[in-house]
């Protein structure tokens, strides 16, 4: 489950249920209505914060999930499970852009603030970080 909390009180304000298992991370849209949470059940949920309600699950496989972020326009979304997969999701229609297979698991996946520059480290002996510039 995911709580949203009232501030500075704290006090619970709304429920939202969909996920099965933990949720670990999340990420917030960069227009601040959206959020995006995940954990090992393998989905991600789109979150719509004024309807409270989901409006997208994505998965990229059955494996446990290690994070995800938004694009400096809020129109792509990087997931990366906890195995070998990195996807990137057309947010809005929820179809997968690009799907990559790595040789290691990623750990953590971050686009530049006002580019679309994606940057994933991964777990390897070299201590890699993997720079890509999108279309």
């Amino acid at each position: 489950r995911v709580y949203v909390l009232e501030y500075p009180t704290f006090d619970l304000k709304y429920r939202l249920s969909g996920h099965h298992s933990a949720v670990y991370f999340m990420a917030m849209h960069p227009t601040g209505r959206f959020l995006c949470t995940g954990g090992t059940d393998s989905m991600y949920i789109l979150w719509d914060l004024h309807d409270l309600c989901s409006l997208q699950t994505y998965s990229i496989s059955e494996h446990s999930n290690r994070g995800c972020d938004f694009n400096h326009d809020g129109s792509l979304l990087v997931a990366i499970d906890e195995v070998d997969c990195v996807a990137l999701f057309d947010v809005e229609s929820g179809d997968v852009v690009h799907k990559l297979t790595t040789t290691m698991s990623g750990n953590v996946a971050k686009f530049h603030p006002s580019v679309n520059v994606l940057a994933l480290s991964v777990d390897d002996e070299k201590r890699v970080i993997h720079v890509w510039s999108l279309p």
